[in-house]
This record gives structure tokens, sequence and C-alpha cells, in this order.
């Protein structure tokens, strides 16, 4: 709770954290932390999810269309990068 409480307050500008104190919540609060406090610098947030076995609390975009996003369960490789080439 030490390093979820240093990141609320001094990168968040948030109040310590009040909510419930077991493994399932605080892994939880960190995940939520940890999304917002490297929001621009990569797809942390799908390793981390993917890590702890939780891809499927990504959000996706669930509007009215087309089908929503997509949350791969493996990262994806591109088709070019995986066949022989000539």
């Amino acid at each position: 709770m030490t390093d979820i409480d240093l990141v609320r307050t001094t990168s968040g500008l948030l109040a310590p954290y009040a909510g419930t104190v077991d493994q399932p919540s605080l892994l939880t609060e960190l995940l939520y932390n940890k999304r917002y406090s490297l929001l621009y610098e990569g797809g942390h947030s799908w390793i981390d999810h993917r890590h702890y076995g939780r891809l499927a609390d990504l959000a996706t975009d669930e509007r009215p269309g087309p089908s929503p996003d997509q949350v791969f369960t493996t990262l994806p490789i591109p088709t070019s990068e995986v066949q022989a080439h000539q």
C-alpha cells in the first residue's frame, strides 16, 4: 500500500488509497494506477493484465456499429515478419 499511495499522492495528486485491503483489491488498484501513470509510454496495461490473467478486465469500445475492439491473448505479430522471405 505504501507504493500505491506514493504513486497516487505524488503522480496523480490523489488522496491515499482507502479501499479494501486484500490482494485482489490491491492488485486492481495497482493496475489502475499503473495504467494512468504510464499512459503515454506504450502497451503496459495489456502486458500487466496478461501477466496477471486479467485480460477480460481491459475495457473495449462497445459503441454501436462495427465490432468492438479486440483484446488479443498474445502479442500480434505481422504476417510479413513471420513468413519466410525469398
